[in-house]
């Protein structure tokens, strides 16, 4: 892959970090005492949004004539392809739990006592969901530093 079609993939991952954001928004106005662990996945997933901003902009820029060389090593491709990949994964793990939340639920309707309870449920599942998107961000964050260099 060329650094134009990576560039892509973070753009469309970037979308797919705040669409889980507006959901996570959204799922935490139907809560009203929405748990933490929502905000938490809401404000790591946006910090995600910001790193996949800054590699856009390393992977499309003029002045790294040097990157488009580093992404032609299989080992560089790799690493890139799995971070990217993995984070996919996760935001659309995030997707489906907040899916099986609200696929009750109108527009205009509010939370029930049992639905409320399947959030609580779900603490263990939305914390592990954390992780991993920390460890995504991390690696992220990772390549972001080495390309840049």
């Amino acid at each position: 892959m060329d650094p134009f079609s990576f560039a892509a993939s973070v753009g469309s991952l970037s979308s797919a970090c705040i669409f889980t954001v507006k959901r996570l928004g959204e799922l935490a106005v139907k809560l009203k005492d929405a748990p933490k662990i929502i905000q938490d996945v809401s404000s790591e997933a946006r910090i995600i949004t910001i790193s996949l901003s800054l590699l856009h902009n390393i992977l499309v820029s003029d002045e790294h004539t040097i990157l488009a060389q580093a992404l032609l090593t299989p080992d560089i491709r790799s690493a890139l392809d799995v971070a990217l990949t993995g984070c996919s994964v996760t935001l659309s793990c995030i997707k489906n739990e907040i899916h099986s939340l609200t696929a009750k639920i109108n527009a205009e309707e509010k939370l029930n006592f049992a639905d409320r309870a399947k959030v609580v449920l779900k603490d263990n599942k939305f914390n592990e969901l954390l992780q991993q998107l920390r460890r995504q961000h991390n690696a992220i964050a990772i390549l972001q530093q080495g390309l840049q260099m």
